[in-house]
């Protein structure tokens, strides 16, 4: 019985290896899966809760969806801002003017939150080892 938990545990972690493969092949592909897991239909502080259940239960995807992350915002595609919306059902507005009209986020400020964001993840992530050590 032993050698079949065994062969399943490696069947798990050849699961996640190439699962993780195929994340870091197409980093627009798992950063679009990380919008959609992490994002949709939530707020800032969801999000960042969420994110931390994933951390915790499944770190290989957490360091994917960084990495993924990283490249995204290093060589952004022309049509961020709408996969950011479609995706993660993310649409950045400044606060109302005088007049009641909200202004949409630039390009490249919906780039400079995407990195903001991707700095509280990883601090997230970073966190967590010494977390999960202090509880023990």
């Amino acid at each position: 019985m032993e050698n079949q938990n065994f062969l399943d545990g490696q069947k798990i972690l050849a699961q996640i290896k190439e699962k993780s493969n195929a994340n870091r092949a197409s980093p627009l592909e798992c950063f679009c899966e990380f919008l959609q897991h992490i994002w949709m239909d939530n707020s800032e502080e969801e999000a960042l809760r969420q994110w931390k259940v994933k951390v915790e239960h499944f770190p290989w995807y957490a360091d994917d969806a960084l990495q993924c992350m990283d490249v995204v915002i290093t060589n952004p595609p022309e049509n961020l801002v709408e996969l950011i919306e479609e995706y993660g059902w993310i649409i950045l507005t400044h606060e109302p003017d005088e007049s009641g009209d909200e202004a949409p986020y630039t390009y490249e400020e919906y780039l400079e939150w995407l990195k903001q964001m991707r700095d509280k993840f990883k601090a997230v992530y970073d966190a967590m080892p010494s977390e999960l050590s202090e509880d023990n």
